[in-house]
Formats: structure tokens, sequence, C-alpha cells
């Protein structure tokens, strides 16, 4: 999905916060080699366990505000 998008996606982080598209660029390819690095550990964690069937759960608990700072160096591998 976001190597999809990857122009689309790198033009707005740029216009978003006005680093130049080159570093946009980089940083979206950051955020892909993030996700890719926990998705494989995980496949490779339910090898180690014996399972190749992974779910993921999520929880709508509310905890209350919760405030969060992005820097603007890096803001999307921050919040991958």
């Amino acid at each position: 999905m976001l190597e999809s998008r990857r122009q689309a996606l790198a033009e707005l982080s740029s216009r978003n916060n006005g680093k130049a598209l080159p570093e946009a660029y980089q940083d979206l390819d950051d955020v892909i080699a993030c996700y890719r690095y926990y998705a494989e550990a995980a496949v490779a964690l339910g090898h180690r366990q014996g399972t190749t069937d992974l779910k993921a759960l999520r929880y709508w608990d509310s905890i209350g505000v919760v405030g969060l700072i992005t820097p603007w160096n890096f803001p999307l591998v921050s919040s991958a």
C-alpha cells in the first residue's frame, strides 16, 4: 500500500513539513523498511513458536487525553 502510493505520500509529506522532496522520499522509504522489518520479525517469531497463523488484535479502550509531538525531520518514521 505504501509503495503503490509512494509518490503521492512523499509529495504530501514534503508540503506538510517543508522538507525537500528527495528527503521526503528517503523518509518514506525508511517507513516502508520499518514496517517490513517488523512484519518479517513477526513471521519469524511465529515460525519459532511453531505457528504460521498470525493475527493482530486491537482494543479500543479510552485512556484519556494524549499528546504527541512528532519531530519535523522524520515524522513518518517516528509515527511508524
